[in-house]
């Protein structure tokens, strides 16, 4: 990794990729393609209404390589379990607080859903934090994808909506994959 990239890792590409792809598309192969995707997890208890709290996240059937994990909404109060489609599970077996995923420590004395129109409560919340580093990437081949499962972790009744936005920061490989094998006749 070079200085001046703190946040975001560096594309290494293995002998099999550099054959089929490069870094950026030229006349002989094409580029390897940068891609954003978002799956959202909902905990509500609200009428009308319903959880959300599994999710599966299949990108585009090529090869990808997912290399970092952004983590936005209520961090504080969710726990999360990825797993491949195989079971294999990514941080180990069970579900893994966001907070010590991303280095954010706790909000002090919340016990419940903090009230964030109080302007005492704003405060106290934390700055976004760093992407979460895959290293090495995951790859993911063709159809296979991740199951991407939240727990609520905030104790307390009554009414109350939680949301968990977790982006998922990959390489695509154009033509390397069980899908895109297929349609060029491979």
């Amino acid at each position: 990794m070079n200085s001046t990239n703190i946040v975001w890792p560096e594309l290494q590409l293995t002998d099999e990729e550099r054959r089929s792809v490069g870094h950026y598309a030229d006349q002989e192969r094409p580029g390897v393609l940068p891609r954003v995707s978002q799956v959202t997890l909902v905990d509500t208890t609200l009428a009308g209404e319903a959880s959300v709290l599994a999710v599966p996240f299949v990108p585009s059937g090529r090869r990808t390589k997912i290399h970092s994990i952004t983590f936005s909404g209520d961090l504080e109060l969710w726990a999360v379990k990825l797993e491949q489609s195989s079971g294999e599970q990514l941080f180990g077996s069970g579900f893994i607080p966001v907070p010590s995923l991303t280095n954010l420590h706790g909000m002090i004395g919340m016990a419940g859903s903090p009230d964030f129109s109080v302007s005492q409560v704003l405060l106290t919340r934390q700055p976004m934090p760093a992407p979460l580093r895959l290293e090495p990437a995951l790859q993911l081949d063709g159809a296979q994808g991740l199951i991407v499962t939240g727990q609520f972790t905030a104790p307390g009744g009554g009414a109350r909506r939680s949301v968990l936005n977790i982006a998922f920061h990959y390489w695509e490989f154009p033509f390397m994959g069980t899908r895109s094998a297929q349609k060029r006749g491979a």
